[in-house]
């Protein structure tokens, strides 16, 4: 159940600070992956542009679709949405998605998202999102991972935070460049103490 009243909005940030020792560029992707040491624990940092032959609306949409992506096969699993909901695409980890549409001021949009996982193991989360149109003209599109402090400041019996990151949060620039048209800058940070994840680029 949403909480009815929320007094504080947690700022959405993809800004941590770490050392970099670990680069890996793909320039026929326009990606850009660089990773380092925060004290015990390891930062992984992707940096990603595309241009798309899709109207700006479409592409909002298109990330914003939470509640029809999982995979069928693991619906038996499903404890938050109902058995029989068929999502219209496929995730292969993602065992299901809650979407608790929040208030929207000062967004244009702002959910809550309830996630179970499943990768050899279940896991699970809580992420906000926050949709917001910019000064400039660009749409920004921001998603954090909670704490399970955080989940509770907006939903009544969270699932609890079972996850290999510390912390994740991924950032979305859309530029509209004609009606047909738009460009995307995606950031997608994550920490991990994990003993696999936190070796190197190489080792994950």
């Amino acid at each position: 159940m949403m909480k009815t009243t929320i007094i504080t909005i947690f700022l959405l940030t993809n800004s941590f600070a770490f050392d970099i020792d670990e680069k890996l560029n793909k320039p026929e992707t326009k990606s850009h992956l660089t990773s380092g040491k925060d004290g015990d624990s390891r930062v992984y940092k992707l940096t990603k542009e595309a241009t798309l032959k899709s109207n700006l609306k479409d592409v909002i949409k298109s990330i914003t679709i939470y509640g029809e992506k999982c995979n069928a096969e693991f619906k038996d699993k499903r404890e938050l949405i109902s058995k029989d909901k068929n999502c219209k695409y496929h995730n292969d980890n993602l065992i299901e998605t809650k979407k608790h549409v929040m208030m929207d001021k000062p967004f244009d949009k702002f959910f809550v998202l309830e996630r179970r996982i499943y990768n050899r193991e279940l896991f699970s989360n809580v992420d906000m999102v926050t949709v917001k149109k910019m000064q400039n003209g660009t749409i920004e599109i921001n998603q954090r991972m909670l704490t399970d402090k955080e989940s509770k400041r907006y939903i009544d019996n969270p699932v609890k935070r079972e996850s290999v990151f510390q912390k994740t949060s991924a950032k979305y620039i859309l530029t509209k460049i004609d009606k047909n048209t738009t460009k995307v800058d995606y950031t997608y940070t994550m920490v991990t103490d994990h003993w696999l994840l936190n070796k190197s680029i190489a080792a994950s």
